[in-house]
């Protein structure tokens, strides 16, 4: 017995350890013939399943026949739903009689849809990476909203068009007035369209807590045109305002700044800080 608790602790002592410990946590069940799921009594050394007599694991289970009582067994069937195809699960199958059927909604044959395989072209990693692309082929003649703009990584941008706009499709001859209030972003790992007039960055209770701004990253060397200008709370500025939203983590402007035209102004418009031309 001593030399039982020897090697007992000789083992502990070296760093060895039961197999289900040196495992993966992957979840195993194990089936009988009618499908019956059992759980594993255990992982041997390989890490593979223990199950209990007459069970095993398998990937897709169909019952015996003597378990149905049908001479044939029931048929095996897949069924899939979505624009995707994603597979049933077999515990959601339809048995009637002898026979399975999918559940509604689904089918036994699909066919996926274009942008099932499509790239993501959203996907970034730097808020550099995302510009506005139109929500699809064309934007409107009128002004310009949130919902007709979406944010793409701008290196799929003539992918995005070749996938979301028909060949040979022609947008109407007008263009639409300046958006600058729209923007594209890089949050979470996918770009995306932001209107700044919604953001806290842009909120106000009198005129002087409002200033004007380029809307690119670096406000030297910016596009001051009024019509390409925006107003934010002068108060919310820094990597927690708007530059949190165009800049890439870490990038430094020098502290320059292209003074904006004497022609426009910034003030507080129903609690949103907005531009106007001096009166």
């Amino acid at each position: 017995m001593l030399w039982r608790i020897l090697i007992a602790s000789l083992l502990v002592s070296l760093g060895c350890s039961s197999s289900s410990e040196r495992c993966s946590d992957e979840a195993f069940t194990c089936f009988d013939s009618c499908c019956t799921p059992f759980e594993p009594t255990g992982l041997d050394d390989s890490c593979e399943p223990i199950c209990p007599t007459g069970t095993s694991v398998v990937d897709r289970c169909a019952p015996a026949p003597s378990c149905s009582g049908c001479d044939a067994g029931i048929p095996f069937l897949e069924c899939f739903r979505g624009d995707c195809c994603d597979p049933v699960e077999l515990t959601d199958l339809i048995i009637d009689g002898c026979n399975a059927r999918c559940p509604s909604g689904s089918s036994t044959s699909c066919t996926p849809a274009p942008s099932c395989d499509a790239p993501e072209w959203d996907e970034c990693t730097t808020n550099s990476d995302c510009e506005l692309a139109a929500a699809g082929c064309c934007l409107p003649c009128g002004e310009v909203g949130l919902s007709d703009v979406r944010g793409i990584n701008e290196s799929q941008r003539d992918e995005y068009f070749s996938d979301v706009c028909p060949e040979g499709a022609a947008c109407p001859p007008c263009a639409p007035p300046p958006f600058p209030w729209l923007q594209a972003t890089c949050n979470a790992g996918r770009c995306e369209a932001v209107d700044v007039r919604e953001l806290p960055i842009t909120e106000c209770t009198r005129d002087e807590e409002c200033r004007l701004r380029v809307t690119q990253c670096c406000e030297c060397g910016g596009d001051v045109r009024p019509e390409a200008l925006i107003a934010i709370a002068g108060t919310r500025e820094g990597f927690e305002g708007y530059e949190a939203l165009v800049c890439d983590l870490g990038m430094s402007c020098g502290g320059c700044l292209t003074p904006p035209p004497d022609s426009h102004e910034a003030y507080c418009n129903s609690g949103v800080c907005d531009v106007r031309a001096v009166p």
